[in-house]
């Protein structure tokens, strides 16, 4: 019944984990995907089959990534990129042969309402830097204007992908699912240390001291950052959102900007110090 039946098909699966071992993201993410792919070609009525990729499938390329870029050579940060890419090819080949859609969204945070969230990674490894002694970590700035952080809330994702679900206009596209204005990453930094402490930086490391402190040893347990996350707050790309942007925009979605949930995510992490996650 559900293989006959079935119209509307979305491929969320993955290994979501930077420091994944290579056998294993391979096992998931790409031959996950090329099990689904055959799902996908074994159902007689789909209408429309979407993928959840992500913008980091671009690895080490900088600078402005457009939705239609997928090929490159320019190598990769970490199994999970590299494996969420080859998958995304997969992907890619169908649209000839099935009405696909793939998504692409950046750095996912809590929601922009509830600031709710399932993990702590991403701009929480941040907040919660912050929260552990505001008055002095505050007042220097671990962030620089070089490098902008692509955050977008959870729930505008899940809107947009429920929205486009219903959208034909979307089958055959990628749609990258980012902020289109997103801030560097000194203006995260100040913009957290206004909500956690009231004030602003007073001094700006600088970036490659910043990097190479973060890689020292000993630095996960005294920041809270694993090492695998280090890269991404010094990576210079930004995300093209042309084609997303102009499919969301007759339904009234856009992604809001970080200022406008920065206070409710910030206030979830501190009053949430452990998540409990059923």
């Amino acid at each position: 019944m559900a293989r006959s039946e079935s119209t509307l098909l979305f491929h969320l699966a993955a290994i979501y984990a930077l420091a994944v071992a290579r056998d294993l993201g391979l096992r998931v993410n790409l031959e996950g995907t090329r099990n689904v792919n055959n799902f996908a070609r074994s159902l007689p009525a789909l209408r429309h089959y979407h993928y959840v990729s992500t913008c980091y499938v671009a690895g080490k390329r900088t600078g402005r990534i457009l939705e239609k870029e997928l090929l490159h050579e320019a190598g990769f940060r970490n199994y999970y990129e590299e494996t969420k890419y080859l998958a995304e090819l997969e992907v890619d080949g169908l649209k000839s042969e099935l009405p696909v859609t793939i998504h692409r969204p950046a750095v996912v945070c809590g929601d922009s309402r509830s600031g709710e969230t399932a993990k702590y990674d991403g701009i929480y490894y941040l907040i919660r830097y912050l929260l552990k002694w505001p008055s002095v970590l505050s007042a220097f700035n671990i962030g620089n204007t070089e490098v902008a952080l692509n955050l977008v809330p959870v729930d505008f994702v899940v809107e947009a992908m429920a929205t486009l679900a219903q959208d034909p206009l979307s089958v055959g596209k990628t749609l990258q699912l980012a902020d289109p204005e997103p801030l560097t990453t000194r203006e995260l930094f100040n913009t957290i240390a206004r909500r956690i402490g009231g004030r602003e930086s007073r001094v700006t490391l600088p970036a490659w001291l910043v990097e190479f402190s973060l890689m020292l040893p000993l630095a996960p347990k005294i920041t809270g950052l694993p090492h695998s996350g280090v890269p991404y707050f010094f990576l210079k790309q930004t995300y093209d959102t042309a084609q997303a942007t102009e499919l969301l925009k007759p339904h009234g979605i856009s992604c809001p900007p970080f200022e406008s949930y920065a206070g409710t995510i910030v206030d979830y992490a501190a009053r949430h110090p452990v998540l409990t996650n059923p």
